[in-house]
């Protein structure tokens, strides 16, 4: 018997939920997950065979690769035309307000505008949690313009 393979529409409490007794329990396949509440800053995010995949617009046309399935440590891919995304950590230990994670997944993101501002972010992702920490550094050349540190505080859901 072959299990069954769904989508989940909707990232919120419920949809966080089913990923969470899918990936325990392995009752079921999840092969794509959208949602069009605000996450981090974007409008939208789907997840499926491929990556994962932010979106800037409500019709899902203007996209971003957040990650790259399969992860592998030191890949490196085009999250868009303007910006470079790389698998820094699969193993790092990350402590934030809402605990200490370990196996925790490391991606960076570099852009550079057209006027030579380069901006790194830094995302860390818990397995079986999603984003608990984000770092972001605006710089033209040594300059720093920006610098940002958030740990997800309060943000965790279960």
């Amino acid at each position: 018997m072959s299990i069954p393979r769904i989508a989940i529409n909707g990232f919120g409490r419920i949809g966080r939920t089913i990923t969470r007794i899918a990936k325990l329990r392995r009752h079921f396949d999840i092969v794509a997950i959208n949602d069009v509440a605000p996450l981090g800053g974007v409008s939208a995010f789907r997840i499926d065979g491929y990556g994962v995949w932010s979106y800037t617009d409500t019709l899902m046309t203007d996209s971003l690769q957040l990650a790259r399935f399969p992860l592998t440590e030191g890949d490196t891919w085009a999250a868009s035309p303007d910006v470079a995304a790389e698998v820094v950590s699969m193993e790092e230990t990350v402590t934030v307000p809402d605990g200490t994670f370990e196996n925790v997944l490391h991606i960076s993101t570099t852009e550079v505008d057209t006027l030579g501002n380069q901006t790194v972010d830094d995302y860390w992702y818990a397995p079986g949690v999603g984003l608990v920490s984000h770092g972001k550094i605006m710089q033209n050349g040594p300059l720093v313009l920006y610098e940002l540190s958030e740990d997800l505080a309060g943000h965790l859901t279960f």
